[in-house]
């Protein structure tokens, strides 16, 4: 939430409420992110990211107002947009997808999967013990045995050929990521029948949680130009601890005093990659985005905006 400055002399400074969200842009396999702001007034995309909607347009470039998100645009004549909805836009749409952290995580695992199902074995074949379990304790006893059987089967495929034989497929998720009717601001088109992002079964654009972005809050609000002041207070599940490494000093040591390991949405708002422990593929402690070549945590690769130099202090 962030303060309004009163529009008049007189009138109640009230809280602000922006709903950080993120919009699937069209790509083939891992879907990346674009940042949503939604609010009292507008709801959009307000820069001008990198990437396209499903229909080919530019995304960006503004928000419209709030209860006119979740439409499909008609026309415009130079004053106001003539746009179709089903129904408007709503706190709720806008809380619960604010919320909806799932949706990235889903739609880019099942998306890697997909490419690579040898990985999907692998995964199971690794937690097959507890996915055993959990049939035995969840489902009904006149389902065990054949849910077993399959889960077992599919995490013995060691070649491809023996999962296309199994007729290996993966569940829509449609209905578990919220989607929405989306046009760009930037670059508004009369699109008769519009298409997904991510999807090719026809259907409104998927979101997710603004935290699969950013999760401080900082980034939202320096989008706005009249902003003197953040204060973001950062509660996270992960505590201030003590690490074995610590911000790379850049002659293959550590700056001494910071092995602490912090909450991964604070390192890269100066540039760092999130802590990482060194193991198989994984760099030691914080090394900066410009200094890697792994792809962990590359959502967070643009979220700089303070000075480098200021993380170790």
């Amino acid at each position: 939430m962030i303060d309004l400055l009163a529009a008049a002399p007189g009138r109640v400074h009230r809280p602000y409420l922006i709903c950080n969200m993120g919009m699937f842009l069209d790509e083939a396999g891992i879907l990346p992110l674009a940042p949503v702001q939604s609010g009292g007034f507008i709801t959009g995309i307000l820069g001008a990211p990198d990437g396209t909607d499903r229909n080919g347009q530019r995304v960006g470039g503004g928000g419209v107002a709030s209860f006119a998100f979740n439409s499909i645009y008609a026309g415009s004549d130079g004053r106001a947009a003539t746009v179709a909805q089903l129904r408007q836009w709503s706190l709720t749409d806008a809380v619960g997808t604010s919320s909806a952290a799932f949706a990235d995580v889903l739609q880019n695992q099942f998306a890697r999967w997909a490419s690579n199902p040898l990985e999907f074995a692998a995964t199971l074949a690794r937690w097959l013990d507890d996915i055993l379990q959990w049939i035995r304790s969840h489902l009904p006893e006149e389902a065990q045995g054949r849910a077993m059987a399959l889960v077992r089967q599919h995490a013995a495929a060691v070649r491809e050929e023996e999962l296309g034989v199994l007729k290996f497929s993966f569940p829509d998720l449609q209905a578990l990521i919220p989607r929405y009717q989306y046009w760009p601001v930037l670059d508004p088109q009369s699109i008769t029948l519009p298409q997904p992002i991510g999807c090719a079964d026809g259907g409104p654009t998927g979101f997710a949680d603004g935290g699969s972005l950013e999760n401080t809050g900082v980034n939202g609000l320096l989008a706005y130009s009249d902003i003197d002041g953040v204060m973001a207070f950062v509660n996270t599940m992960v505590p201030l601890q003590q690490g074995q490494y610590g911000v790379a000093d850049g002659r293959g040591g550590f700056i001494p005093g910071t092995d602490v390991i912090l909450d991964e949405s604070i390192p890269p708002l100066f540039g760092y990659k999130p802590y990482e422990a060194g193991g198989l593929g994984q760099y030691k402690g914080y090394v900066p985005y410009t200094d890697t070549t792994n792809g962990d945590y590359g959502a967070y690769a643009r979220n700089q905006v303070f000075d480098q130099a200021s993380f170790a202090p």
